[in-house]
């Protein structure tokens, strides 16, 4: 057996973190240190692989963008960049390869493997221009599903067959909507306690 086959990663693209620029004096705000390099971790031992060399992503400083799957590969999908995208990158052993793009830009949108493919849904695509959209990768094209409520920032989980979103920023405020989609349409849950945004939420 190959041991050196059987690890799980995970990528890290285009990390945007918050830094103070060192010759920052009087009132200059908080400056943001973009950073273009891809690293993959080695899990559970959290180290940095060097067998495999990821290339910096084509878009530099992109954040807000989804991850997932296509047909065993990654994919990297929407953002922001000085403007927002709608454009997908897949990783290949080519580097990034240019793929089917979202049917919508998507900023601050989620999503989440399914068997009928990548979900993504909601997000933004302009100063208070949420998206109500649902997003569907499969077979290497994107197809548009039924619509919910506008959100972003929102957290969203699949368990067996259904897909759950719940909370986000609508425009108005923070949300405590909880929606679930099965059988090609959005149903509304029971709302959580709290109106949140920026969160996330796990199946366990």
């Amino acid at each position: 057996m190959n041991l050196e086959l059987l690890f799980l990663g995970i990528l890290l693209f285009n990390s945007v973190q918050q830094a103070y620029c060192c010759k920052k004096k009087g009132n200059v705000d908080t400056e943001f240190l973009y950073i273009s390099d891809s690293q993959i971790y080695e899990l559970p031992s959290f180290h940095v692989t060097t067998s495999c060399p990821v290339p910096p992503h084509p878009i530099p400083g992109l954040y807000g963008a989804v991850a997932g799957l296509s047909d065993g590969s990654l994919v990297i999908c929407g953002g922001y960049a000085n403007t927002y995208y709608s454009s997908c990158h897949t990783l290949s052993d080519n580097g990034w390869v240019k793929t089917d793009s979202l049917q919508d830009t998507a900023y601050c949108a989620a999503a989440s493997q399914t068997t009928d493919g990548l979900v993504v849904t909601g997000g933004r695509r302009g100063w208070y221009d949420y998206l109500s959209t649902t997003q569907t990768l499969s077979g290497g094209r994107w197809t548009t599903g039924p619509q919910l409520p506008k959100m972003m920032r929102h957290c969203q989980v699949t368990f067996g067959s259904s897909v759950l979103v719940a909370g986000g920023y609508n425009g108005d405020g923070r949300s405590a909507d909880v929606f679930t989609l099965e059988g090609g349409r959005w149903s509304p849950l029971q709302s959580m306690k709290t109106p949140r945004y920026g969160h996330a939420c796990a199946v366990y």
